[in-house]
């Protein structure tokens, strides 16, 4: 929401786009979505790999067949 209001704020104090082709204007909208999509996948992920016990789970490698060799 801050980023939001931040460019309208600024559209309409400065007349910003006013002065700007249309390839800075995509360029500026293009980055504000590229903002909204990280913001939105950085609080879809933060609690990933948190289990219900709040501890993290331990991986272990599979016991190796241990075969006695004999002679």
């Amino acid at each position: 929401m801050f980023t939001t209001f931040t460019i309208i704020a600024s559209i309409i104090m400065f007349k910003d786009w006013n002065s700007q082709g249309g390839t800075e204007i995509t360029t500026e909208l293009c980055g504000f979505i590229t903002i909204l999509a990280g913001t939105f996948l950085l609080h879809k992920t933060k609690d990933m790999g948190k289990s219900s016990s709040g501890r993290l789970p331990v991986y272990t490698s599979p016991e190796p067949n241990t075969v006695s060799e004999s002679r």
